[in-house]
C-alpha cells in the first residue's frame, strides 16, 4: 500500500526509500569496480529523470476513467490512447507530502507507553 514516488530507490522489508534523485541508464553494472562508482557518482544528463507535469497520469484517475467507461470496447480504446503517449513521464508517481501527526492521539500513545512501563514495574516490586 506505499506509494512509490518516480526516481526513488527502496530497500528493506519493509521497504524504506533509501535514496532520491536516482537515474537508471543502460549501461551494464557488473562487475562494478570502485572506479566505475566513481565515474557514475553524477551523470551528465537529465535523459532518465521524468518529473510530474500536465502529462502525468496518476494511477488514481486511469482508475477512475475505467470505471467510467461503459463497455470494454470504451476501456480498450482509452488505453490505447495511453499507450500511444510517449512521454517517459506519463507515470511518474508524484511524491507524497508527509502526513501530519495528530497531537492528541501522540500523546494518548505516549500515555499508554508510560502507564504500561509503570503497571510492569509495580508487578515486579510485588513478587
Amino acid at each position: 500500500g506505499k506509494k512509490i514516488p518516480s526516481n526513488t530507490s527502496w530497500a528493506g522489508n519493509p521497504a524504506k526509500q533509501v535514496a532520491g534523485g536516482v537515474f537508471f541508464e543502460r549501461t551494464l553494472t557488473y562487475p562494478f569496480e570502485k572506479e566505475d562508482i566513481e565515474r557514475h557518482r553524477e551523470y551528465p544528463s537529465d535523459q532518465f529523470i521524468y518529473p510530474c507535469d500536465e502529462h502525468t497520469l496518476s494511477f488514481g484517475s486511469i482508475d477512475k476513467k475505467l470505471r467510467k467507461c461503459k463497455s470494454a470496447k470504451e476501456r480498450l480504446k482509452y488505453l490505447h490512447a495511453i499507450r500511444a503517449n510517449h512521454d517517459h513521464n506519463r507515470f511518474a508517481v508524484a511524491p507524497q507530502a508527509p502526513k501530519k501527526k495528530k497531537p492528541f492521539l501522540s500523546a494518548l500513545r505516549r500515555l499508554k507507553r508510560k502507564l504500561l512501563g509503570l503497571l510492569r514495574r509495580d508487578g515486579r516490586k510485588q513478587k
